[in-house]
């Protein structure tokens, strides 16, 4: 049994407010900018940094694998 759901990406961006999950009330629903908080841009901003400055010196970005 699911007791409620919390979505912030739909497959449609924006929804379409005829979507099913808008017939529950117990499915909330948010525009795909749940990750916008100050913490979150702030960590997005030191990732870019820390990859161009990866780069400037010669190394991969985190993350990358070479294939």
């Amino acid at each position: 049994i699911v007791k409620g759901m919390a979505v912030d990406v739909m497959h449609d961006e924006p929804s379409d407010n005829s979507h099913p999950y808008f017939r529950y009330d117990n499915v909330i629903v948010t525009p795909h900018t749940s990750a916008y908080t100050i913490e979150c841009l702030e960590g997005m901003g030191d990732k870019c940094v820390s990859d161009v400055e990866r780069v400037v010196n010669n190394m991969m970005p985190d993350c990358c694998k070479v294939v």
